[in-house]
């Protein structure tokens, strides 16, 4: 059996592909609230959600990825 790797987030990958991420899980990466989230996408300080279903929101993993990094551009 082997593992799977992960890219700094913590979460796993499958065959290259990038996962979706739920607000809860987007929320414990970046150690805040589901509102705090909320509100850094509502000032532009984090990428509105990558896929929206009804209510649900979702992050690509590499988009996270990014905003931990730094490496993604925010309006201010």
């Amino acid at each position: 059996m082997t593992a799977n790797p992960t890219n700094g987030t913590g979460a796993s990958t499958t065959n290259g592909l990038d996962r979706l991420l739920p607000v809860s899980r987007v929320c414990e990466i970046l150690a805040v609230s589901d509102r705090s989230l909320r509100r850094w996408v509502h000032l532009g300080l984090i990428p509105p959600p990558d896929v929206r279903i009804g209510r649900n929101l979702r992050w690509r993993e590499s988009t996270i990825r990014a905003v931990v990094n730094g490496e993604m551009e925010t309006r201010r």
